[in-house]
């Protein structure tokens, strides 16, 4: 449209924000005519997504030691043993590294009666422990028994008493189970002290009576 004023221009039957043309702005004074072009630019910074994907992670070189125990080995025993673990890991031959050694045996050192010190090893260690207990339950067996005997005889002192109230008896009775139990008494510390003096002077020969012994079970 062109009148006095302005002049516009303009798409008919659209939103606001649609593109429109952009005409010159026309102002008309009298004679004179000028003309006056106006527009804003607005730049925009692109923003862009990417969404990166890696393959998975990869071993790109992987070793392997390997200790043998056995003192002495063969350059063809060690070939082969190489060739083997390289097959086993899927890796080059000459990315294994192997060594033979002899490995320490666990040892218990224990002393004599001279002082010399022995080595035992982890089976002969386990027959002494078993042996120990052995002679512990022995021990407590023979306790066992004698307080049984112990108290039969008391019961039988009893009864004699009760059947004959009036025999004096029961002085000698009492003295002689006195002696008894101190006889019985003696035995058993006897006997207690020559084990415990046999099984630390002479371990080896316990150990082998033990040994000895557990065999014959077996059997």
């Amino acid at each position: 449209m062109v009148g006095e004023g302005e002049a516009k221009g303009g798409v008919v039957g659209t939103e606001n924000n649609s593109e429109v043309p952009v005409y010159p702005e026309v102002t008309i004074n009298g004679d004179d005519i000028y003309y006056k072009d106006k527009s804003t630019i607005d730049y925009l910074v692109s923003q862009i997504k990417e969404q990166v994907q890696h393959e998975p992670g990869s071993i790109e070189k992987m070793t392997v030691a390997v200790i043998v125990n056995k003192e002495k080995m063969t350059d063809d025993e060690k070939s082969n043993m190489k060739e083997l673990i390289a097959y086993a890991a899927g890796i080059d031959i000459k990315d294994v590294a192997l060594h033979n050694i002899k490995f320490n045996e666990p040892i218990v050192e224990v002393f004599d009666d001279k002082g010399n010190v022995k080595a035992l090893t982890d089976k002969e260690k386990m027959i002494i422990a078993v042996g120990i207990v052995a002679l512990i339950l022995i021990l407590f067996i023979i306790i066992l028994i004698s307080k049984k005997i112990k108290k039969a005889k008391l019961k039988k002192l009893e009864k004699e008493m009760i059947e004959n109230p009036n025999q004096d008896t029961s002085e000698d009775s009492w003295d002689s189970i006195k002696d008894d139990i101190e006889v019985k008494e003696t035995k058993e510390v006897a006997l207690k002290k020559q084990i415990s003096e046999f099984s630390s002077t002479n371990p080896e020969i316990t150990a082998q009576l033990i040994r000895t012994w557990l065999k014959g079970e077996d059997n």
